[in-house]
């Protein structure tokens, strides 16, 4: 017999207790927006994420620091693509660009362009290495 993992319950979980609690709190149908604006928030929040591994693993091949091992790949470049991010923010705002259609695009594009580079199957791979050596640190 299989296990579930653990984290498929947890989402479910997750899933549910919001669902219940938009329901709960607005009890026409107008929940789904809430949910929406949710799993909207959740959706940003990934892409921002994923579009600052990509160039923060970028950054780490230009200064030959990458494949340190999984776990050091994968905080540091997040920590050196958000603060990429912050910088091209801070670049658009000074040349008054900073607008919610342009930084939507710009965020889109750069998702788009890590995509078709393969930065999700290295993205993969360290997540499941960095599990692998998580898992073997706590189980001492």
């Amino acid at each position: 017999m299989k296990k579930t993992p653990a984290s498929l319950i947890f989402l479910l979980w997750a899933g549910t207790i919001i669902t219940i609690f938009y329901v709960v709190q607005k009890p026409d149908l107008f929940f789904l927006s809430g949910l929406g604006n949710t799993v909207w928030t959740l959706f940003v929040t990934f892409l921002l994420l994923f579009n600052a591994y990509g160039i923060g693993i970028r950054v780490l091949k230009s200064i030959n620091l990458q494949h340190l091992n999984a776990i050091n790949d994968l905080i540091l470049s997040l920590g050196i693509g958000l603060g990429g991010l912050g910088l091209l923010g801070l670049a658009f705002s000074a040349v008054q660009l900073a607008s919610t259609a342009v930084l939507t695009t710009f965020q889109f594009v750069f998702g788009a362009f890590f995509l078709f580079a393969k930065d999700l199957t290295k993205l993969r791979k360290d997540l499941k290495e960095s599990k692998t050596r998580w898992r073997a640190f706590f189980s001492q």
